[in-house]
Parts: structure tokens; sequence; C-alpha cells
């Protein structure tokens, strides 16, 4: 299917932009051909422009299947990894599979996963002494500004 389509592509006109490349595999057929046939040079360039482009192209069409069989594979992949996580996510929220979407809530919305998601306990006590910290200096910062008092940060430095 992929495939065909590239065998499709490749049927038309030569076309390449790989030229550094298809002259460089021009000229080695060249060489080869002039030191073995001894013939006419126009007919040799023909035949030189010809083996260097079929190499090129052979070898475009080698990476680009490649590419269209791994980008086949990855998506399929993908599309497996989306079903089976919705499948085993499903299952840790505790519904059943036989219900529709429509008739039950999102897993991600579900008790045990949001149970999963939530602050560790020290985490959570580390970031409200932290929040009450900032409430006390923002408190003496608006105190000094009422009273003209100099800021800390207004203070010079000894360097």
């Amino acid at each position: 299917m992929e495939l065909q389509k590239l065998l499709d592509m490749e049927g038309g006109y030569p076309i390449t932009k790989n030229d550094h490349y298809f002259t460089s595999c021009k000229a080695v057929f060249l060489q080869q051909l002039m030191a073995t046939l001894k013939k006419e040079i126009t007919a040799l360039d023909v035949m030189a422009t010809t083996l260097a482009y079929y190499k090129v192209t052979s070898k475009r069409f080698v990476d680009y299947s490649l590419l269209v069989m791994r980008a086949c594979l990855q998506q399929a992949l993908a599309d497996d990894f989306q079903a089976y996580m919705d499948r085993e996510m499903n299952k840790m929220a505790g519904f059943s599979e036989g219900l529709g979407r429509s008739m039950q809530q999102h897993w991600s919305w579900s008790e045990p996963v949001l149970s999963l998601l939530e602050e560790e306990p020290a985490a959570a006590r580390l970031r409200q002494h932290l929040q009450g910290r900032e409430e006390k200096l923002v408190a003496l910062e608006q105190l000094l500004a009422e009273h003209d008092l100099p800021h800390a940060a207004d203070e010079p430095t000894l360097k």
C-alpha cells in the first residue's frame, strides 16, 4: 500500500536533489566505463548518468521505504498503546468495560486516580510552612513601607 505509492512516484521522470552524490557516482561510473569500453564519450556519459541516477534513486527508495514502515509501525503501536492505557486505567478506576463512555465519568477524575495525584503529607506541610513565612514577610514589608523605614534590599551591601 504505502510502498506501492513510492513505486508509483518513482515511475515518472527522474528527479533528485542529491546532486553531489549523483555527480560523484556519475564520475566514478564514467571512469570505470572509459577504462573498460574505450568508446564514444557521449554514449559513456549517458550510461554513467543512468547508472549514477539508478544508484541515487535506489538509495532514496530504500530510505523512504524504511521511513514509511517505521511510521506505520509507530502509529499502530501508538494506537494500541492508547487503547491499552485506557483499558488499564478504567480497570484501576473501577469502571466496568461493558458501560459506554457516555454513561461513566472519565478515569482521570476517578477517586483511585486522584488519590495517586494527591500531594504527599510532608510536601504539604512544607508548602504550608513556606506560605506562612511568605505571608509574614509580606506583612513585615508592608509595615516597613508604612513607617518609611528602608527595606533590606535598599541597603548597600559590603563586598
